[in-house]
């Protein structure tokens, strides 16, 4: 069964208002930077090792995983999960530099699933990444592209560029948080 791009979201939701509460309450006693607040260090390498602990994958999906983990933690929670890294608008849609350098030697083959290991995220952040799994990991690396493609946040980055071209252009924190929480408004 193919989901539309709103279908996607619609597990998202409901961890959405289960994290409204706190949402509301870090946003009005908080200021929450991207790097500048650092109970957890968290890295490209664990948000990734979290998605291959429920599965093996190619990179291409892992890489849109990670991404998403990203920008729904920028829309809901308006903080970087990912302390060390950036998003660049590549060909092939989102991608993280230091997590394609670790796993290019893989190409379009599946990376093998991981083993379980304990991880220091917030319950929130687990919330999120739990949800980006429901909502996306039953796609593959070529569905989530396409969505991404068919985002705006990849699209402006992408501004000016032939549909071939390489780029390192960072994909926008506010294009991300905007985007994304516009969607959870119903915008």
């Amino acid at each position: 069964m193919t989901k539309s791009p709103y279908d996607a979201y619609i597990h998202l939701l409901v961890v959405m208002i289960m994290l409204e509460g706190w949402f509301l309450y870090m946003s009005n006693n908080l200021i929450l930077l991207c790097g500048g607040r650092s109970m957890n260090q968290i890295s490209v390498f664990d948000v990734a090792d979290f998605f291959l602990s429920k599965d093996s994958m190619t990179p291409k999906k892992l890489q849109k995983l990670t991404y998403y983990a990203e920008a729904w933690h920028q829309a809901l929670l308006e903080d970087c999960l990912i302390k060390d890294e950036s998003f660049q608008a590549w060909v092939h849609g989102p991608v993280a530099p230091k997590l394609y350098r670790e796993y290019r030697d893989y190409g379009w083959n599946p990376i093998p699933k991981k083993e379980e290991t304990a991880m220091d995220f917030s319950e929130q952040s687990l919330s999120i990444l739990e949800s980006v799994w429901e909502t996306y990991g039953d796609q593959d690396g070529n569905s989530l592209e396409a969505l991404t493609h068919s985002e705006l946040p990849w699209r402006n980055a992408r501004v000016g560029l032939a549909p071939n071209e390489n780029s390192n252009v960072v994909i926008s924190i506010d294009d991300m948080k905007n985007y994304y929480k516009s969607i959870y408004i119903g915008g």
